[in-house]
């Protein structure tokens, strides 16, 4: 098994550069069939494992966002 937690010790997801920071910046989930294409960490991440599609869900507490929830497949 894989150690996720060292190997993206340092891995930064930067505001816009990935389905995910845009369902963070939005609150909206979003949906890429074609996520190994992407150019950032979360790209590479799903070229590595051989993935190409990825739902993005925003969790709401209170109203506020409080995570996105990635589903990769």
């Amino acid at each position: 098994m894989p150690d996720f937690a060292q190997e993206y010790t340092a891995t930064q997801i930067h505001p816009g550069d990935s389905i995910i920071s845009r369902a963070w910046a939005s609150g909206i989930p979003e949906i890429s069939e074609a996520i190994a294409e992407e150019g950032s960490a979360i790209g590479a991440s799903a070229r590595k494992a051989g993935l190409e599609s990825l739902l993005a869900l925003p969790v709401l507490e209170h109203g506020r966002l409080k995570a996105v929830v990635a589903f990769y497949f």
